[in-house]
């Protein structure tokens, strides 16, 4: 008779809670909530941005939060209704704790990370980063084609304005995107107005 071999089974994975925001205030996002879920995501009205947020009180770029060091950091980006923790306005870097009430523009959010609260992490004193880091070096036409991909234009629409051909302007955002060592249009964007590059454009 022919014995069955048990299958092994490793151990459970424990399932990790993703951190979020969760739109508290009133208005149509209210109750709606955001998965944090990368390194760097972008926050904006903009279609595209990581965490789109579709209320007019919310700049198109708006806001960038990102995991380093084992916590989660938030950075406005020059917006025009700015990004305020616990009724403080975001200048540089700031680490976000379990709870946090954080606002853009009019749109009222709380912080939710369910691990560090599950782990119960001693209320380490954290520093706010200031901003320090310096831009590269950016062509005039660079920097033209950055206030276009803010703007949200596609490629041919680029290529028109320049009066270039659709390659020669995949070749400029390339290099943009090679200078401020981002892969794709919106981390660029969201790098250049943390550099001072850009503006964040006039809701």
């Amino acid at each position: 008779m022919e014995v069955t071999q048990p299958t092994v089974v490793g151990p459970a994975k424990r399932l990790t809670p993703l951190p979020s925001l969760v739109v508290t205030g009133e208005g149509p996002l209210q109750g709606h909530s955001f998965s944090l879920d990368g390194d760097e995501l972008v926050v904006g009205r903009r279609e595209h941005s990581d965490v789109h947020m579709p209320d007019p009180h919310v700049s198109r770029t708006h806001a960038v939060i990102r995991k380093h060091s084992g916590a989660v950091w938030i950075e406005d980006l020059g917006s025009t209704g700015g990004t305020w923790v616990n009724d403080q306005q975001v200048a540089g870097a700031r680490a976000l704790r379990h709870g946090d009430q954080v606002r853009f523009g009019a749109v009222t959010t709380r912080f939710e990370d369910r691990t560090a609260a599950m782990e119960r992490e001693d209320d380490t004193e954290m520093m706010e980063v200031a901003p320090n880091e310096v831009g590269p070096d950016l062509s005039p036409r660079q920097k033209e084609v950055l206030t276009y991909l803010r703007d949200g234009l596609t490629n041919p629409e680029i290529a028109r304005r320049l009066d270039v051909t659709e390659r020669t302007v995949k070749a400029h955002c390339q290099e943009v995107f090679d200078r401020l060592g981002t892969r794709n249009r919106t981390a660029a964007v969201a790098a250049a107005l943390r550099l001072g590059l850009l503006s964040e454009d006039e809701d």
